[in-house]
């Protein structure tokens, strides 16, 4: 599926970043300099929003471990309360 597209124009780029962009986009093996850009535009667009998804990836972990951690204490008293109930 083909995605709906907008066309961006940027001008007046000193010439020794559009060498640059030129040679990273090559070194790359990108087709060309306007595929290197669209890539690095997609990347930008994205990071944000990779961001705040290992955010909520490392709180969703905290919290397991949280209760990982209140099921063991739950677990290891539930053991002693059986180990008493034994011994009596």
């Amino acid at each position: 599926m083909k995605r709906a597209t907008k066309t961006l124009y940027i001008r007046d780029v000193p010439t020794d970043v559009a060498h640059r962009l030129d040679t990273q986009a090559k070194q790359g093996g990108f087709k060309s300099r306007q595929t290197f850009l669209l890539a690095k535009l997609t990347e930008l667009s994205l990071e944000e929003l990779q961001l705040v998804t290992e955010q909520r990836y490392q709180w969703i972990l905290k919290e397991m471990r949280k209760l990982v951690e209140h099921n063991t204490s739950a677990l290891t008293k539930v053991e002693e309360l059986y180990e008493i109930i034994l011994t009596e």
